[in-house]
């Protein structure tokens, strides 16, 4: 079972849920905001201890009047490593996540000790360009991100009509959204030229039938980021974590547990 915390992140009150024992692993959430506990962390969990915070302005975490790009929240996120005491971290990001990832890993490349990429945003392919986000019907949503967009899990997740709270919640995420990636969309300009100063073991993984965020990321970043491997997932799309979960947590929780370096 999962504890629901409250640290203090420079200043700034942030929100995480924590679970399991073993190595801590760091889960970066993409900008759907999965930052309830659901199977895939609890799937984790029985391998290590996951830590799961919410970005500022997502879910409770405060701070978001003091974030103007994604700079600012790699720093937030080398605050957190610091109150959490973590020297270097195993970090895994979905998305947004992966992309906050990236640029921590590529400022401060001794803090990882291993580097997951899932579905990542964060770089621009000018002969692959991301798929427009922002403005969407639920149903837009669902084939947007899903293998399966009419699969029970695919309209479970998306709803047609969430509920108060849980729109409120979803409402909130795309203004962080918004702020981090309305332009540029959704990447950095400098981010991909500046993977290379990634030093740790990294895995990108990938969903082949990603329409969001196409695989021919997947493949650019393996390609910028010094010895990475790629896993792609058949028949999934761009939430491994929920489409794919059991493969999802199987590379993941080996490639952690492995002794590359």
């Amino acid at each position: 079972m999962e504890e629901l915390q409250f640290i203090d992140v420079g200043g700034i009150k942030t929100q995480i849920r924590r679970g399991g024992k073993g190595e801590p692993l760091i889960y970066l959430h993409s900008g759907g905001g999965e930052t309830f506990w659901m199977p895939f962390h609890e799937a984790l969990a029985s391998r290590f201890e996951v830590i799961a915070p919410a970005h500022p302005g997502f879910d409770q975490s405060q701070g978001l009047d003091r974030i103007e790009d994604i700079e600012d929240v790699a720093f937030h996120y080398l605050d957190l490593l610091d109150a959490l005491g973590i020297e270097k971290a195993k970090i895994v990001g979905l998305s947004l996540g992966g992309w906050i990832a990236a640029e921590l890993a590529v400022r401060w490349p001794q803090r990882l000790e291993k580097l997951v990429l899932v579905d990542s945003a964060g770089i621009w392919l000018p002969e692959h360009p991301i798929a427009e986000l922002f403005g969407l019907e639920p149903a837009e949503w669902r084939e947007l991100v899903f293998y399966d967009p009419k699969s029970e899990l695919a309209e479970a997740l998306i709803m047609d009509n969430p509920p108060d709270e849980l729109f409120e919640l979803i409402l909130k995420g795309m203004e962080v959204l918004a702020r981090l990636g309305w332009n540029p969309y959704l990447h950095n300009p400098k981010l991909h030229a500046r993977l290379k100063r990634i030093k740790c073991p990294t895995l990108v993984v990938w969903g082949k039938h990603d329409k969001l965020i196409p695989l021919a990321y997947g493949e650019a970043f393996r390609d910028a980021i010094p010895e990475a491997k790629l896993c792609v997932i058949e028949e999934c799309g761009h939430l491994p974590i929920f489409e794919k979960t059991e493969v999802f947590v199987e590379q993941v929780a080996n490639f952690l547990s492995s002794n590359s370096v």
